[in-house]
């Protein structure tokens, strides 16, 4: 939680979410029963090495949420109120990786509650066997 001062964790249902939208997001899924997994899986997106005698840990990229349609296609859901600096290099590093590895996979960046409502829609489609791609491309 170091980085931001104003972001405060909320607790509910035994989990701890990092933030109040991260919160608003799950429930809006879970209202709709979509299935979903909070921070269940990390991506490598860059080995660890060392140079020079120096060591470099490896780079990850953990999403906020994976939900599923009914294929088993996944839903990448990150949740972001505000976009730190380095985030923009690790979610093009992510859509990289997923390009070549995970056929179907969606990625979203919900900023706000009415992202939220979008993304239900969106998912929603998903269940209902429809595509996505208008709404992924417009949020990749």
């Amino acid at each position: 939680m170091g980085q931001f001062k104003n972001i405060k964790e909320v607790r509910y249902r035994g989990i701890t979410f990092k933030s109040k939208l991260e919160l608003t997001c799950y429930q809006a899924m879970l209202s709709k029963k979509i299935e979903c997994s909070y921070e269940s899986e990390s991506f490598l997106l860059q080995e660890g090495f060392s140079f020079m005698g120096k060591k470099y840990r490896p780079i990850t990229y953990t999403p906020d949420f994976i939900a599923r349609d009914a294929k088993g296609a996944k839903a990448i859901i990150e949740c972001k109120g505000y976009v730190y600096r380095d985030f923009p290099l690790r979610k093009k590093m992510l859509l990289k990786k997923l390009s070549g590895e995970e056929e179907g996979c969606r990625y979203f960046l919900v900023q706000n509650e009415k992202d939220v409502l979008s993304l239900i829609d969106a998912l929603l489609c998903i269940n209902k066997k429809k595509t996505l791609k208008t709404y992924a491309r417009k949020n990749v």
